[in-house]
């Protein structure tokens, strides 16, 4: 709860909040990657009662560990008339696929702002707007360092590829291979 995030935080112990929640969690494989904070001001309360900085954080993969048919709370909502999840997913049976995941951890964003502010609806807006905006830069650094290691893979397997090439012709008198 968010009383209990407080707490905590003020006691000096560390927080991990995830925005999006389960709705986020359990979203239809179409909707990947996609953030649902749009509405979601409570992290940001905390983090101004608190008097912490928040901690963008991506995770590159996690989207893949299953493939998620539909959207769980509409099919919960249709059967039992409740909010509940009931997500149609499929995986390696109810294991996940076997995925490489990476975690990008942002800069900090830091605020000065007085405790009590976290009941300005402006200054919460405010700092939403910077948090959203940082994780959109950070989702955007993770694209152009993927890209940047896709580049640098290719380049150092090319140059594989000429030694092989070259040592197997020394090596055999002629012919060719090629990696």
């Amino acid at each position: 709860s968010p009383k209990n995030a407080i707490r905590l935080l003020r006691a000096g112990e560390t927080v991990i909040v995830f925005p999006g929640g389960a709705r986020e969690g359990l979203k239809p494989s179409t909707e990947r990657y996609e953030l649902f904070w749009q509405d979601k001001y409570g992290f940001i309360k905390v983090a101004i009662a608190s008097g912490v900085p928040i901690v963008p954080c991506f995770s590159a993969g996690i989207d893949h560990c299953y493939f998620i048919i539909n959207n769980g709370y509409e099919l919960g909502k249709k059967l039992f008339g409740t909010y509940m999840p009931l997500p149609i997913f499929m995986g390696l049976g109810a294991m996940p696929f076997p995925v490489k995941i990476k975690h990008y951890i942002g800069k900090p964003i830091t605020h000065k702002l007085p405790r009590q502010a976290y009941r300005d609806e402006k200054v919460v807006k405010k700092l939403h707007a910077a948090v959203l905006k940082a994780e959109e830069d950070l989702k955007q650094v993770v694209a152009e360092l993927d890209e940047v290691t896709k580049r640098e893979f290719v380049r150092t397997f090319d140059a594989v590829d000429k030694q092989f090439r070259d040592t197997f012709v020394r090596l055999f008198g002629g012919g060719s291979a090629r990696l």
